[in-house]
């Protein structure tokens, strides 16, 4: 008969920060994720209703660019600030720019949405790893890291069939005004861990 191996270091059971952890980071970051890429699916409809279709390229891009940039200054923000702070600028940040996207009245507007959005996503990615590696004891990590490559992976196998749904029976609008409740449903378990 094998002997009991359940307090081996590889079965220790998770903690309620670390759960908490998981499950709000996993779900925000599939939300920028599906926000980046879902978008582009319905970007012809929405400069389409602004009669705005030279605008494309500029929509499309707006947020990848500024999320990238994000990206590059969040850790040294995150090392100044702590990830505490940076990661509340990026909650705002991303869910005001859906907000703006949601109730723009022009494409420059939803262009400055996009924008800010993608500065919000950016800067929420970050202070995630620092959690992780702050927060999850090192047995843990590689499952965090696996299921944040998940929570890209999923939103571009599903995200545009689920925008272009959306937007087929309710309108873009919808496709960014709803997500920003969403993002407050994911940061109730971070808010724990913090």
């Amino acid at each position: 008969m094998p002997a009991d191996d359940s307090s081996s270091p590889a079965r220790a059971s998770w903690t309620p920060s670390e759960i908490g952890l998981a499950i709000g980071s996993v779900l925000l970051i599939t939300l920028v994720a599906f926000e980046e890429l879902a978008a582009t699916t319905i970007m012809p409809v929405v400069v389409e209703s602004f009669d705005a279709a030279p605008w494309y390229p500029i929509a499309s891009g707006a947020a990848l660019a500024t999320q990238l940039s994000a990206t590059v200054v969040a850790g040294a923000l995150a090392d100044w600030k702590g990830p505490r702070v940076v990661l509340l600028a990026g909650l705002v940040l991303f869910a005001v720019g859906l907000l703006v996207c949601a109730v723009g009245s022009n494409v420059i507007v939803f262009v400055v949405g996009r924008a800010l959005q993608g500065l919000g996503g950016g800067l929420l990615i970050v202070p995630l790893y620092v959690l992780v590696g702050s927060v999850a004891s090192p047995r843990h990590r590689p499952s965090f890291f696996a299921s944040f490559s998940l929570a890209w992976v999923l939103p571009s196998l599903v995200g545009p069939a689920i925008a272009g749904h959306v937007t087929q029976e309710w309108g873009w609008r919808y496709v960014f005004g709803v997500v920003p409740l969403l993002v407050l449903v994911a940061a109730l378990p971070i808010a724990y861990v913090l």
